[in-house]
Order: structure tokens, then sequence, then C-alpha cells
């Protein structure tokens, strides 16, 4: 069990997914697009699970144009090896 101030080890199927992630996702991830990017690549996550997590600061860090949300490609990967295990929620 990790405590609260520790951060836990990636897992083996976190490290293969941000792998093949890396190579599949396009360098700028909007927000608005989430669905297609779990239909297409298996990205893990809703797109309102991550406006949550944004409001909690909890997430990847977000970024705006305007009124649309986005990610960096590297920000969300860097973000997502540090999750030791995820529940790919359907949206």
């Amino acid at each position: 069990m990790v405590s609260e101030n520790e951060v836990a080890a990636p897992t083996a199927d976190n490290l293969l997914l941000v792998a093949t992630l890396g190579r599949l996702l396009p360098e700028i991830l909007w927000r608005g697009d989430w669905l297609e990017y779990r239909r297409r690549f298996g990205v893990p996550y809703s797109s309102r699970t991550l406006a949550n997590r944004a409001s909690l600061q909890t997430g990847p860090p977000v970024h705006y144009c305007g009124r649309r949300c986005f990610y960096l490609k590297s920000e969300f990967l860097n973000w997502l090896r540090t999750i030791p295990e995820y529940r790919a929620s359907v949206e």
C-alpha cells in the first residue's frame, strides 16, 4: 500500500500503454476530441473524468485556447506514467 506522500512506481501495463500511446497520439490532445482518442487509440479515462481531475488539480496539466481545453501529449503521458493503476471508464 502506498501512503499519501509516496509516489507509486508505474506498473508494467502503464509503461506499455504509455509507450504505445507515445507513438500513436498527436502532439496536442483536445478534450473535445477525447472520445475519438479513446476509440482509436484506447486512451484511458473519459473527457469528463479529465475535466473533474482538472478542477481538483489531480490530472495532467491542462491548457486553453479560448474556451477549448487541450493537453500536450508529453505532459499527458508523463502524468499517465505516475498512475499506478487506472480504470478505463466508459463514456
